[in-house]
């Protein structure tokens, strides 16, 4: 059977200026074992393979190269972006965030180091802004984040709660907040929650205590505010352990200042 292999040439002209280019050679990857004169496996060497012709520097051929590496940068950023832009919608951060939050390399750095951070003051003093920046930062750098808040939480606890597994269940909202490594929970305290979810709440700030994995909390409330606004359904030990455990892995940082958003 006749090869419909096609051998190829040892010479390539420039499509440019028709300039004669030689074949460029590359040692194998791959070590194969040479033969001694009498035939027997003395050493192993790299074959030199032949990849592609040596390029022209012709104007032409270098403006041509040059357009195509210009093109592939391009395409490599935009699939950096697409990659980036993905990180965030996974990780919950809020399109209004990405548009008005500065990533936060330093509070980023400490979280990388198992930092939590309690995030505490009126409203409009860039609580949520930090907070969504140290996200953007840790996304950058493809370490993994779950931005939610308590009103979203105790929304999929009951809707698992009253449809099982036709939707979401109780036991996958629980693992969807304790895989990341950072949580982040907006504006604590001010949902009123019922015994169950204060339950919820603990386990869940109780298994991210003993994990390592750290958490971020914005708030308006003070320690004891918080477990107040917590203890409204007449808990106040499950309250209390809970703020306990969040002052254990957090460090507080006061927002003071008027809200920005009414000047």
């Amino acid at each position: 059977m006749t090869s419909t292999k096609t051998k190829m040439p040892d010479v390539m002209p420039c499509e440019f200026c028709g300039k004669d280019r030689k074949r460029h050679y590359i040692k194998s990857p791959v070590k194969v074992m040479a033969k001694d004169e009498n035939g027997k496996d003395s050493h192993k060497e790299q074959p030199m393979i032949p990849f592609g012709y040596e390029p022209c520097n012709c104007p032409e051929a270098v403006a041509h190269r040059e357009k195509e590496e210009r093109e592939e940068e391009e395409r490599r950023r935009a699939q950096e972006e697409k990659e980036r832009k993905s990180r965030y919608k996974r990780a919950g951060i809020p399109p209004y965030y990405l548009l008005h939050s500065k990533p936060e390399p330093e509070y980023a750095e400490r979280v990388k180091e198992g930092q939590g951070f309690y995030f505490e003051g009126p409203n409009g003093t860039g609580k949520s802004m930090t907070a969504m920046g140290v996200a953007m930062s840790l996304c950058d750098d493809r370490v993994t984040v779950k931005v939610t808040s308590m009103r979203e939480v105790m929304h999929r606890i009951q809707s698992a709660a009253a449809y099982g597994n036709d939707r979401e269940t109780v036991t996958e909202v629980f693992r969807s907040l304790t895989a990341p490594y950072l949580l982040i929970i907006e504006d604590l305290g001010k949902e009123n929650i019922t015994s169950r979810e204060l339950t919820e709440l603990f386990d869940l700030i109780d298994t991210r205590k003993n994990d390592l994995k750290p958490v971020i909390i914005t708030t308006n409330y003070t320690k004891r505010e918080l477990i107040d606004r917590l203890a409204l359904n007449g808990d106040t030990f499950t309250a209390e352990a809970i703020v306990s455990r969040l002052f254990e892995i957090t460090e507080k940082v006061p927002f003071d200042g008027e809200d920005w958003r009414l000047k």
